[in-house]
Order: C-alpha cells, then sequence, then structure tokens
C-alpha cells in the first residue's frame, strides 16, 4: 500500500502545481535531495565575489552554470563552465557568462566519474508511468542501454533493472570499471520510486542525467524537472549533462 505523503510531499506538490516551468536546478537539487537521492555540493550566487567564495567554500575544481531563468538548454547558449581549478578561474568565467546571460549563476561540485547512469520518468498513455534506467552521459541516446519498469518500482525488482544493464560488468569493475555495489544503484530508482509515487501526477518529465559514479559514491549531476502544468507549454525537456 502507498504511504501517507510527507510533509516534503505536500510541499512539493503545492509548488509543482504552481507553476508550468520547469523547476530550475537548484530546486531539483532540492527535490531530489529531500527523497534521499544524492546531489554536488552547490550555492547560487549573484555576483563574481559570491562565485569566488562559493568555489572555494565547496572546494576545486567547481562547475559554473548559468541559474537565469528561461534557460533551460544552458549549454546551447554557452552557460555552462566546466573543470574551474581556481578562484582566477572562476572569476574570469563569471564575469564573461554575467555579461552576456545575466547575473545569476550556479556554482557545484565536479564530481569525478568512472562511469554515468542516467534515470528518468516515462509517461506512456495507456499503461501510465515508467521509470528508466540507462547509460548515462552526453551519448544517451547512442548508447541503447536502457531498462524501463512501471512505477512505483516493487523492491523485488530493483536489482533485475541493475543487472539488465549493459554497462553492469562496467560498474562491477570490468577492465579496470570502477566497482559499485549493485544494491547502491537499486536504492537510487528506491529513492526515485518514492518520489514517483508522492509526485508522479505532478510532473510531466523528471530526467536525471548524469549520475555520476566514482568508487562507490553517486550523485545526480544535473536535473531536469518539468511539472505536468507545463507538458503542453513549449518547455524544454533536456538536461545538460555538462556538470
Amino acid at each position: 500500500p502507498a504511504e501517507a505523503p510527507s510533509e516534503a510531499a505536500e510541499r512539493w506538490r503545492e509548488r509543482l502545481h504552481a507553476t508550468a516551468a520547469p523547476l530550475t536546478e537548484a530546486e531539483g537539487y532540492a527535490l531530489l535531495s529531500d527523497y534521499g537521492i544524492p546531489v554536488p555540493a552547490h550555492a547560487v550566487v549573484g555576483s563574481r565575489t559570491e562565485a569566488v567564495a562559493a568555489a572555494e567554500r565547496i572546494g576545486f575544481p567547481v562547475a559554473l552554470k548559468t541559474a537565469m531563468k528561461g534557460i533551460a538548454h544552458k549549454s546551447e547558449v554557452g552557460g555552462v563552465r566546466l573543470g574551474l581549478s581556481d578562484a582566477a578561474a572562476v572569476a574570469r568565467a563569471y564575469d564573461e557568462m554575467a555579461a552576456r546571460l545575466g547575473p545569476s549563476a550556479l556554482v557545484a561540485e565536479q564530481v569525478p566519474a568512472a562511469a554515468e547512469l542516467a534515470l528518468g520518468l516515462l509517461h506512456d498513455p495507456g499503461f501510465g508511468p515508467f521509470l528508466m534506467l540507462a547509460s548515462g552521459g552526453v551519448w544517451i541516446e547512442l548508447h541503447g542501454d536502457a531498462v524501463l519498469c512501471p512505477a512505483p518500482v516493487p523492491d523485488a525488482e530493483l536489482l533485475r533493472l541493475v543487472q539488465g544493464l549493459k554497462i553492469r560488468p562496467v560498474l562491477e569493475g570490468a577492465r579496470g570499471g570502477t566497482v559499485t555495489p549493485a544494491e547502491a544503484v537499486a536504492n537510487l530508482i528506491r529513492c526515485l520510486s518514492r518520489l514517483v509515487q508522492d509526485l508522479g501526477e505532478c510532473i510531466a518529465e523528471l530526467d536525471i542525467n548524469p549520475v555520476r559514479i566514482s568508487g562507490s559514491r553517486l550523485v545526480a549531476a544535473d536535473c531536469l524537472v518539468v511539472p505536468a502544468n507545463g507538458l503542453h507549454d513549449g518547455a524544454a525537456r533536456s538536461t545538460d549533462q555538462g556538470n
């Protein structure tokens, strides 16, 4: 049986019903965090001084992304800078980006990755919501490595989803790949399944890509959340896959 909605679920339901625009990246991170999905250390800034201070607090290297409203395809407008290794690099990147796109930006921990996954919510008009688990990153469409399961996902199906990926041998250490317990990936799906159980009717599309894997650490480096209100308003539907 479905669990009673938590306080977080009620709060997010109100937020999702109140807008047709995609959530900001910071809001997306907050939503994932409330459901136990790890996200990178990050901060929204509005000046060069704030950007440098945030980067020093988070630790180098960092990624810098525009956080101006209305820009969903950040990478397409030059709104993503990666591998900023010191304060001077952050200051230069912020000044250039702010001059073109505006002052609001997000500074985020750049998580090293030995492998990348993607998670998503898909709505089928006949069968309802499905969760997707796939090989992630910028080449997600070309990998053809994805598995689907109706949501919410029963615990008995979680490991089967992980074992169905072609990338699974890399996760297990093949050819020098990372070693990630399948249970850690399964728990990530469990967290997303609970989110969909609570909020699925409020969300038109949810993409988490990439989930960066560094040893046993999994971090949702980028996410896009489109409210159901935005299903027909032309809202953008792609992650930047940049961090």
